[in-house]
């Protein structure tokens, strides 16, 4: 398996920029108009390339760049406080998080991410149809919890959606917030992942040259949003999720 290190902006060819470049188009669309969704095609895509164990780093960084995109479309709308709470309770446990996962074996962490990538898709479902109704102290409780997740695994962002809504949080404010926490909380997972070796600098610059490709899909989800009802893309995220997390089992089963 390829490690972290080795991967550079030199080594990756320019039909696999090609291949990245365009699925994070893809993925920006769907996260901009849904909230979630972006890292789980972009991981499809990149976990051949450049490994499993620089996937939750890497994806970190190019939907921070996704999520900046999208707070600044959706900035009116924004509940700074909400997503100040969030931020503040998930941040401790996000860094203890890439500290347990700076020590996983390649392996384990694609059947991780592979179980919980396929049990999204009836967890998305059920929770879809749950009322959460949450207040301060919940919303506290609930960011230790998924502070450490979403440093250990990638497709967390389905599990904020829900709980932002029971906190009377809809459509574009619930967009804006949404993001609002995803660039918090991935800027302090770059920091612990590079202090803890699992993020390089070139792995960085990589991810945020990226990155950059996500702002124009961002850009459109946006103008989509404030035009229309969005729901088409439902059955094409959940068959790209289970295809991806099919493969990652694949992996850990192959090696």
């Amino acid at each position: 398996m390829e490690q972290a290190a080795e991967i550079t902006l030199s080594n990756i060819t320019l039909a696999n920029f090609a291949l990245i470049a365009g699925a994070t188009v893809v993925a920006s669309i769907v996260s901009g108009m849904s909230g979630f969704g972006g890292g789980l095609i972009i991981a499809a895509v990149i976990a051949p390339i450049i490994g499993v164990k620089a996937l939750v780093p890497v994806i970190g960084i190019v939907m921070l760049f996704n999520n900046a995109g999208r707070v600044w479309v959706y900035r009116p709308a924004l509940n700074l406080r909400t997503a100040g709470l969030v931020i503040a309770c998930s941040a401790p446990t996000a860094v203890i998080g890439a500290w347990f996962y700076s020590r996983l074996d390649d392996r384990i962490i694609a059947l991780v991410i592979g179980i919980v990538l396929i049990l999204s898709i009836p967890l998305r479902r059920y929770l879809a149809h749950r009322e959460v109704h949450l207040g301060a102290k919940g919303l506290g409780i609930f960011g230790l919890i998924w502070g450490f997740m979403n440093s250990t695994m990638i497709g967390t962002g389905l599990l904020l959606l829900p709980v932002l809504m029971g906190a009377g949080l809809f459509s574009q404010a619930l967009l804006a917030t949404d993001a609002a926490i995803a660039v918090g909380i991935n800027v302090v997972k770059a920091i612990a992942f590079s202090r803890f070796d699992v993020l390089t600098l070139d792995l960085i610059l990589a991810a945020a040259v990226i990155g950059l490709f996500t702002f124009p899909g961002t850009w459109l989800a946006g103008w989509v949003v404030k035009r229309t009802s969005v729901r088409i893309h439902t059955l094409f995220m959940e068959t790209i999720i289970v295809l991806a997390g099919a493969s990652f089992i694949w992996h850990y089963f192959r090696e």
